[in-house]
């Protein structure tokens, strides 16, 4: 294998890779999560629990993550 193989070899893995974030980023099933994200810096901390735990009531079977982790070093 020389080193345009590997070049063509890494362009075909990166382009699939491309693809499949593209399909991820617009399937139906990471829409709830991206609403909630999208609204993350325009909350106070009590929306933000209620919408988590709607979220959380919305979707029995699988678990929320947990997109509002608290950073703040005290």
């Amino acid at each position: 294998m020389d080193q345009n193989d590997f070049r063509i070899a890494v362009t075909v893995v990166s382009f699939i890779a491309f693809v499949a974030i593209l399909f991820w980023a617009y399937s139906r099933k990471s829409k709830p999560s991206f609403d909630v994200a999208s609204r993350i810096p325009f909350e106070t901390l009590e929306q933000a629990k209620q919408d988590e735990a709607r979220e959380s009531s919305l979707k029995s079977s699988k678990p929320v993550t947990n997109l509002r982790k608290n950073h703040h070093a005290n």
